[in-house]
């Protein structure tokens, strides 16, 4: 199940401080690609590289962060979304999109290692959802051998039952 492939986990994070703690934070996790942005349009415009985990400060976004949030989930509908919430935002999860799947952390001490704790919960539900979807097609494919050779059987037997 456990495969080595980089996650690719986007930063959109406007204090400086905050975000070289959480890039140095991850980048000690060598299976974590990360890619930090200073405008929600930069990162937006970079959903090619089909991020595993965005990184989203609801204090940079406000009001916006529900039509950020609809932009990712149209352009990589696979990506999750983490909202980081200053100690005096707490107040303000109930404003958060309910529309658009989100997990939220509060900035304090611990929430780096928490983020990394929340990431790593992710990317294994991520990946235990892959395994499943890979074991079905497994499966189906078997399936579909499976008929194809008992119908090629079957028309073998109908033309030497018929010559």
């Amino acid at each position: 199940m456990k495969d080595h492939k980089k996650h690719t986990v986007f930063i959109l994070e406007p204090e400086k401080i905050y975000s070289f703690m959480l890039n140095y934070k991850f980048q000690r996790n060598s299976s974590y690609e990360i890619l930090s942005f200073e405008t929600a349009g930069q990162c937006v415009n970079n959903m090619l590289a089909k991020p595993d985990v965005i990184i989203l400060d609801y204090k940079m976004l406000g009001k916006q962060i529900l039509e950020v949030s609809k932009m990712i989930k149209e352009r990589t509908s696979k990506s999750s979304v983490i909202i980081l919430l200053e100690p005096d935002d707490q107040t303000m999860r109930q404003d958060l999109p309910k529309e658009v799947s989100y997990d939220y952390l509060v900035k304090d001490k611990d929430s780096t290692k928490m983020t990394d704790m929340l990431i790593q919960r992710i990317l294994n539900s991520v990946e235990r959802k892959e395994y499943k979807n890979q074991q079905v097609r497994q499966k189906m494919v078997a399936i579909y051998i499976a008929v194809t050779i008992l119908m090629v059987a079957l028309v073998m037997f109908y033309f030497k039952w018929n010559s």
